[in-house]
């Protein structure tokens, strides 16, 4: 969508069409700022008026998530062997089944960390999966509400007890990362 300037840019460019406006609108004449405002607030009329294609809004490209697998290599190659959009799922599915993938012929088994648009599923973390907001309101107490709610999700983000898995979703809990 055109801002106000534009469409008074647009307008001025075309003045046969802003008599148009006037005349069918207005029923006669009216300041091109009337028309302006008019315009903006009937976007959609005004470009159908117009003959011209209603731009679509740029949406913001969404910024990668972090999904972590875990991989060991075995024959020469590297394998995933699990992967979680939460870090301490794959912590404890590392220490869990480590000794067995070991066993099968796996070595240099690690956590590493990918980057992905793909976001997570509600359905599988259920209520691990959390907002913006709802993490502030999880854990703004244990950091004695010294953070806002902007600087808390910072923190965890760049301090490892929270990941970004989706457009204002997150999982993680400083608790588990802290061993409390």
């Amino acid at each position: 969508m055109k801002n106000k300037i534009q469409i008074q840019k647009d307008l001025c460019a075309n003045p046969q069409f802003l008599t148009i406006i006037q005349a069918v609108i207005f029923h006669g004449r009216a300041s091109i700022g009337q028309v302006v405002e008019w315009a903006f607030e009937n976007y959609a009329e005004y470009c159908d008026m117009a003959g011209i294609e209603e731009e679509e809004e740029e949406k913001p490209k969404s910024k990668p998530n972090k999904y972590f697998e875990i991989v060991g290599e075995i024959d020469g190659e590297t394998q995933k062997l699990f992967g979680s959009f939460d870090r301490s799922d794959c912590t404890y599915e590392k220490e869990c089944e480590g000794e067995s993938w070991k066993s099968e012929g796996f070595k240099k088994i690690r956590i590493v960390t990918v980057e992905t648009v793909e976001e997570a599923d509600a359905e599988i973390y259920g209520d691990d999966l959390k907002t913006s907001c709802e993490v502030f309101r999880a854990f703004a107490p244990a950091f004695d509400f010294e953070l806002n709610e902007q600087e808390l999700i910072a923190d965890g983000l760049e301090n490892g007890w929270l990941s970004k898995a989706g457009t204002d979703k997150f999982l993680g809990n400083p608790f588990t990362h802290l061993g409390a």
